[in-house]
């Protein structure tokens, strides 16, 4: 009799996962559209979205009154990846605390736990959970471009050099 309810239980399954690989499957297109049309307006700008894409992961708490905790989050973004630009995920290291247990002085380090990774290449856990925040992503690419555009760009100067400098200079290319 067990054998049987196991053998419904995986044909249950067996729909449910046709199901789900269907829906799937409409992900990878519009990813691509939104990395080919990235890459056709030729940003060249490297964004990464602030907010996790799945929560934080391996979280590690200290005891005590001054609690320090480390974990790690995978972060959406634009940038270059081996193959070229792309949709991109990334692991960071996040470590919080008090400097020398004071209250008065919280800490948040962040550091990058792993190069960036092409997003068509993930799991689909992690596509599906992209999906939801290419708009933002969207967003901040447009400012980190208007930003760039207002940064003012310097003329070109020729470099004021001190007299005896430019004597010495003028008095090598004559003897050349």
């Amino acid at each position: 009799m067990e054998k049987m309810d196991l053998a419904e239980a995986l044909s249950r399954l067996e729909s449910v996962a046709q199901e789900l690989n269907a829906e799937s499957d409409t992900i990878n297109p519009i990813l691509r559209r939104v990395e080919e049309g990235l890459a056709s307006l030729k940003v060249g700008l490297e964004v990464w979205l602030d907010e996790p894409l799945l929560g934080e992961q391996n979280k590690t708490i200290g005891r005590g009154s001054w609690e320090t905790g480390t974990w790690t989050e995978l972060r959406l973004g634009y940038a270059r990846c081996k193959e070229g630009w792309s949709l991109a995920v990334k692991r960071i290291r996040v470590e919080t605390g008090f400097f020398e247990g004071d209250p008065d002085a919280p800490y948040r380090n962040e550091y990058e736990d792993s190069k960036p990774l092409p997003l068509l290449t993930l799991s689909r856990e992690v596509r599906v959970a992209a999906l939801g925040c290419l708009h933002d992503l969207l967003l901040a690419i447009r400012s980190a471009k208007d930003l760039v555009k207002r940064t003012p760009v310097l003329p070109k100067r020729k470099p004021v050099l001190p007299e005896r400098v430019a004597d010495q200079r003028n008095q090598r290319r004559k003897l050349a």
